[in-house]
């Protein structure tokens, strides 16, 4: 269950960073980062 929280709480940063008015380059990588750290975490919460 707690991997599940660490995802919600990264969809909730997608939305968030979305609305801080970042460069689109800043946005690019953030949004590269925070999808990479979906995957990791549900592909470990999948494994337990």
């Amino acid at each position: 269950m707690r991997y599940r929280n660490i995802i919600i709480a990264l969809g909730l940063l997608v939305i968030v960073v979305r609305f801080l008015g970042f460069p689109s380059s800043w946005d690019a990588a953030i949004y590269s980062a925070l999808g990479l750290l979906v995957i990791a975490f549900a592909y470990v919460g999948e494994k337990k």
